[in-house]
């Protein structure tokens, strides 16, 4: 929550300041739970999502495990397929998906025939679900959607477990809060200076290079300076 705020606020300064959008817009768009995170807006959703969680844990703490995670993660997902409300909708299937993550962690166990029945599946979902856009609420068929998303989420954890020895993923992956955070901040400076000097914005490869450059740099002086303001509490 620290970083997002304090990221917040500098983009939302920056905003005001160079007339790309009025205060009273990016006041309405943070109580409404979008913030002014852009693609980002899952940061947001993930956190309410957690609260949720946390809160279910303690209250369900007595429960048996499986029943207890399977009977929130169908509250969840019906309740959010079901949801009209875009921003509520995201946050209930993001508490589906933490559930899931719970349980993978309880009772799934890495293997190379795991990873490949998983991948396969992910494959085959993504081909025969139709347009899906979690941040629009499009979810396509809902089975296909869970199916597909927790297929892929397996992937992914397995593949991280696998190569989680490596010492540079190992830094992406403790500073992954920080280099979204600033990651939004510095585009939107680059953006707003091409604006400026050329007119319009052009980006291109050489553009996203500097930005990732630019990033990581930004990341490593607060790491080392203000660490607070990227989520860590120490350097």
């Amino acid at each position: 929550m620290i970083p997002m705020s304090v990221w917040e606020i500098f983009t939302d300064v920056m905003y005001c300041f160079t007339g790309k959008d009025t205060l009273v817009n990016l006041l309405k768009n943070t109580m409404q739970l979008d913030f002014n995170l852009g693609v980002l807006w899952f940061l947001p959703c993930t956190m309410f999502a957690q609260i949720v969680v946390i809160a279910s844990e303690k209250a369900l703490k007595d429960n048996d495990f499986r029943g207890k995670y399977f009977f929130i993660l169908s509250v969840s997902m019906i309740a959010g397929i079901m949801c009209p409300w875009i921003r509520l909708k995201r946050c209930l299937i993001a508490i589906a998906f933490l559930e899931v993550g719970l349980l993978y962690e309880k009772y799934f166990k890495y293997s190379k025939k795991a990873l490949g029945v998983c991948a396969i599946i992910w494959a085959i979902t993504m081909c025969l679900n139709s347009k899906v856009d979690l941040s629009a609420g499009l979810l396509g068929n809902p089975f296909l959607y869970i199916l597909h998303s927790t297929c892929g989420s397996f992937v992914i954890i397995m593949l991280c477990k696998y190569i989680r020895n490596n010492n540079v993923l190992k830094w992406i992956g403790q500073n992954t809060i920080g280099i979204l955070m600033t990651h939004t901040f510095v585009r939107h400076f680059y953006i707003l200076l091409e604006e400026k000097i050329l007119g319009s914005y052009y980006g291109g490869w050489s553009m996203a290079f500097l930005i990732v450059v630019t990033d990581l740099m930004v990341v490593v002086m607060l790491e080392k300076i203000v660490p607070f303001v990227i989520g860590k509490r120490t350097a």
